[in-house]
């Protein structure tokens, strides 16, 4: 559920319980979000981190870039960077590549 007044991406509490994973295969359960809007989630690092929500009469409303933030806060940013490797492994896998061309015949 929406609300054009707060932001066109603002969804209930129920309707962000939805869109994440539970356990068992179900979804999260609006209690556990309306917690981290309250009381936040602890993050790696130990600090609280705390879901932004706005309330228009009685609901709350989080926006797709508030639950974003939030879950960044909490994992780190999504990295696509791999880390370099060592000398020794790159001499394994240098080896490892001569050992298969010339198995090959190359």
């Amino acid at each position: 559920m929406s609300n054009p007044l707060v932001d066109p991406t603002a969804l209930s509490l129920s309707a962000v319980a939805r869109r994440l994973p539970g356990r068992n295969g179900t979804h999260a359960n609006p209690s556990t979000v309306a917690r981290w809007v309250h009381k936040g989630a602890t993050a790696p690092d130990g600090q609280r981190v705390k879901l932004a929500a706005v309330r228009i009469g009685g609901t709350l409303y989080v926006t797709e870039r508030a639950l974003a933030d939030f879950l960044t806060a909490l994992n780190g940013p999504a990295t696509t960077e791999v880390p370099p490797r060592s000398p020794a492994a790159r001499r394994k896998a240098a080896d490892e590549a001569v050992r298969k061309l010339n198995q090959m015949g190359a």
